[in-house]
């Protein structure tokens, strides 16, 4: 996945790939923090969203943080 940021605190732009294992390194105010709490803050939106939408279907189920389809 890829994540695009322009103007946040110091980052004026950039983009990063996200993989299974993410680390960002650098000097102090670079930026890293603004950037990790914004892709924190897309995945719990983005989680929000899909569990509510996934409550209201009666053939999709949520459950202990795990998305499970049922398609009948």
């Amino acid at each position: 996945m890829k994540i695009s940021v322009t103007n946040l605190g110091p980052i004026k732009e950039a983009t990063v790939e996200l993989g299974g294992l993410t680390v960002f390194v650098g000097p102090n105010g670079t930026g890293k923090s603004y950037l990790a709490e914004v892709i924190l803050y897309w995945f719990s939106v983005t989680w929000t969203w899909l569990s509510y939408k996934l409550k209201r279907s009666r053939s999709n189920y949520v459950k202990e943080k795990q998305v499970m389809v049922v398609r009948r």
